[in-house]
């Protein structure tokens, strides 16, 4: 019995001492973010284009955590190539018009074409930066590259249960400015 009293206290005290380590003050902008002055994660342009003519952008991550983010990988390659698994959205809609369906507000969202079949997650280490490719006709006034990206307490891309059972979604994107 003083056995089982004294293995409950070390338990106690253990479990005390692990929820209040790391918790000196309260998470707010100012411990989350690296640099205050800049969102938490976000994407900026780089001037000079890729070889092939696509746009360079950058993922920068501004917080103090690591960030996931979905990638597609090339299989059959042997140093695989891995790009962000962004999709493309359109400030337009379809309007229906009499017995029609039209088009209006933004440009069409463009078929991005096959994508790789093989899928993984990637990790953005907190204060890193990683560039990857976007083909220019992405990149027009209406049209936005948006990605995924998730903490490393949720459950990952490739834990498809977890996305049903309703995991949160975090998105980032950029658009062209005028």
């Amino acid at each position: 019995m003083v056995r089982h009293a004294i293995g409950c206290l070390i338990l106690g005290t253990l479990l005390a001492a692990s929820t209040s380590a790391g918790q000196d003050r309260p998470l707010t902008s100012d411990t989350v973010h690296l640099d205050a002055t800049k969102p938490t994660i976000y994407i900026t342009s780089v001037k000079t284009p890729a070889a092939n003519g696509d746009i360079v952008m950058t993922i920068h991550n501004n917080s103090i955590f690591d960030l996931s983010f979905c990638t597609w990988v090339s299989a059959g390659t042997s140093a695989p190539t891995v790009y962000p698994c962004y999709s493309i959205e359109s400030n337009g809609h379809l309007t229906k018009r009499g017995r029609h369906w039209k088009w209006v507000g933004g440009p069409h969202v463009p078929d991005l074409g096959p994508r790789p079949d093989i899928i993984s997650d990637w990790t953005l280490r907190s204060g890193a930066s990683v560039n990857f490719q976007v083909p220019p006709e992405l990149l027009v006034k209406g049209l936005r590259v948006v990605i995924s990206f998730r903490y490393p307490w949720e459950k990952p891309w490739t834990d498809f249960k977890g996305h049903i059972d309703g995991e949160p979604v975090h998105t980032i994107s950029y658009e062209k400015g005028n």
